[in-house]
């Protein structure tokens, strides 16, 4: 489904060793909506995952050429999950129920980073930032069950990654990310009541990240840009669910700056992201709620534009 999503970010020199600066956005938004008959509909039949926040950082500078950055995320999140509930359990000659699991949180991580100016045309610099433990209280609902409160946790990985930059001549620049994922975290997720709990094995595993991307500077005012990158596969077809049908990932990137004689620079970029086939193969495994399949059409695509102004007037020349 369609997410519209915004950001704002704000920084500022304190003197000549230290900057900060705060930044508004989404770290992640997504949705599903599935066909209400679909053979999968006691996994997922509608999902809404957003993670929004604030993000206050402080930045120093040690020498010419390294500097170092700590940002606190504060991060509120809200998760909507319905499912379908197998006649079975809500009882004989009744029809199929319906559960809705709908909860939020606020939760603080940390972020270290750091940039290392390697020569006058090369940099390095790198990222690692904490998980995110969100547990959710909300309740389910569920036609001849009534309503039960409920407990679950989802956890977003600890991550780190290191690029490097590359000014080849006045025009062109070249650009390698690697990174890592500890999504072996998120091994099981645990739904709990009043009356007792439910573990639902996810077995996710660590995830490895690779980028390449290039500017091309046209003029004075104008720069290109492309990338790609790859992600490989946090689950295999025997633990992947519906509500997370996320397999090894390609994204393809175009983009664009303008940069007003005023010193406003615009962006835009288009983003195309394949999550692959995302086999399911877990029919065995989970009794009513298990089936088999893949996807024919499993993508997302991006589209953003920003503006960026140096606040006072001036020029980036």
């Amino acid at each position: 489904g369609l997410t519209p999503s915004a950001s704002v970010f704000y920084s500022r020199p304190v003197n000549d060793k230290w900057s900060l600066g705060i930044s508004g956005l989404a770290l992640t938004g997504a949705s599903l909506d599935y066909d209400d008959d679909w053979v999968g509909r006691f996994q997922a039949q509608d999902v809404t995952l957003i993670v929004i926040g604030a993000i206050p950082a402080v930045a120093f500078k040690a020498t010419d050429k390294l500097s170092f950055g700590l940002a606190v995320p504060v991060m509120y999140s809200n998760l909507e999950l319905d499912i379908a509930v197998p006649e079975l359990l809500t009882g004989p000659d009744t029809g199929e129920g319906r559960a809705e699991i709908d909860g939020d949180d606020v939760q603080v991580a940390a972020s270290v980073s750091f940039h290392y100016q390697l020569s006058e045309r090369t940099a390095l610099g790198g990222r690692g930032t904490s998980k995110f433990q969100f547990d959710y209280d909300g309740n389910i609902e569920a036609r001849y069950l009534g309503e039960v409160g409920l407990n679950t946790e989802l956890t977003l990985a600890d991550l780190a990654r290191l690029g490097l930059s590359h000014a080849f001549n006045d025009r062109w620049s070249g650009y390698a990310t690697v990174g890592w994922d500890n999504w072996s975290q998120m091994d099981e997720v645990l739904l709990s009541t009043n009356s007792g709990g439910l573990t639902l094995p996810r077995n996710w595993e660590d995830t490895y990240h690779y980028a390449l991307g290039a500017d091309y500077r046209l003029d004075d005012q104008w720069t290109l840009r492309a990338g790609i990158a790859y992600d490989t596969s946090p689950v295999d077809e025997d633990d992947r669910t519906a509500d997370m049908p996320i397999d090894e990932q390609f994204r393809y990137a175009i983009g664009a700056d303008y940069l007003r004689d005023s010193g406003m620079k615009v962006s835009g970029s288009l983003v195309y992201a394949d999550y692959g086939d995302a086999e399911i193969e877990n029919s065995g495994d989970r009794g009513l709620v298990g089936f088999s399949g893949d996807y024919q059409t499993n993508e997302i695509w991006f589209a953003s534009i920003s503006f960026n102004w140096p606040f006072g007037g001036g020029s980036r020349r």
